[in-house]
């Protein structure tokens, strides 16, 4: 789990804050904070369940893989199941990594299994990036999701080029070599 927490009064980012120290943060408006799991663990999501009151099937949700995303909207916070794609270089295969977050008044909590390689980024770029945080925990998901969005633009260019290549081998005739 990486955690990052910004002081709005202070204007000072810390990052990797012991799990005890940020309790006492939740729903504290001074403070801006988001935690990224990239492989929930059993006691990562009851951590989360009994520090932020999160709804046990949103839980189980992280957990398990859902097909379809959605979004529950709670007094207390807002929750979404996303989908992107990820290309495994190994296999040559593109596979959906589901994204799950949680996004309340001074907090964004991103759970998923496996390596996104732009939120991985991201989290570093908003690690130094004071202004932003500052705007909020709104405009902090704008940027995660900005952020994977953009991530898949090279995949569909590449998608789209395979398929004008098909098309091409089609209605001009050509046959495939082997």
């Amino acid at each position: 789990m990486k955690t990052l927490i910004y002081d709005r009064k202070k204007e000072t980012i810390k990052l990797d804050t012991p799990k005890k120290d940020m309790v006492a943060l939740v729903g504290n408006a001074n403070y801006i904070m988001w935690l990224d799991i990239d492989e929930p663990y059993k006691e990562d999501m009851d951590w989360l369940k009994e520090n932020f009151n999160f709804h046990p099937l949103d839980l189980e949700d992280c957990i398990s893989l859902i097909e379809r995303p959605k979004i529950d909207l709670y007094e207390d916070y807002h929750f979404l199941v996303t989908h992107f794609p990820v290309f495994d270089k190994i296999t040559r295969r593109l596979s959906p990594i589901q994204v799950n977050v949680f996004l309340g008044t001074n907090f964004l909590v991103t759970i998923r299994k496996g390596y996104i390689k732009s939120l991985n980024r991201t989290f570093e770029n908003v690690s130094k990036d004071k202004e932003l945080l500052h705007k909020g925990t709104d405009y902090l998901l704008h940027k995660v999701i900005d952020d994977l969005v953009d991530y898949c633009f090279p995949i569909l260019e590449k998608i789209r080029g395979n398929i004008q290549n098909v098309e091409n081998m089609v209605f001009d005739g050509a046959t495939r070599q082997t």
